[in-house]
């Protein structure tokens, strides 16, 4: 068991850019099927939830056979969407 997680960032966005990005990086990732379209209780701490993954998730990540039993079988398994940097306080 472990915890592991990835973290995409667009250094050249300000802040006032985020949400806006953040939504078409969703739309994009909601059309290919890699998440689901509806919030649920799948991430900790994200008051208004995450985005669990969708049905052709497997088809994106280096080992398929090994992501669906990972992301199919914990309730903590989806992504959250930041589009503040006051999180990341600290980090260079």
């Amino acid at each position: 068991m472990g915890d592991f997680f990835q973290t995409l960032v667009d250094q050249d966005a300000d802040e006032a850019e985020a949400a806006a990005l953040a939504e078409k990086v969703l739309a994009w990732l909601v059309s290919q099927g890699i998440v689901e379209a509806a919030r649920t209780d799948c991430v900790l701490g994200a008051s208004k939830g995450g985005y669990a993954p969708g049905p052709q998730m497997e088809r994106w990540v280096d080992d398929p056979t090994e992501a669906r039993r990972l992301t199919r079988s914990l309730a903590v398994n989806g992504l959250e969407l930041v589009t503040e940097d006051s999180l990341l306080v600290g980090v260079d």
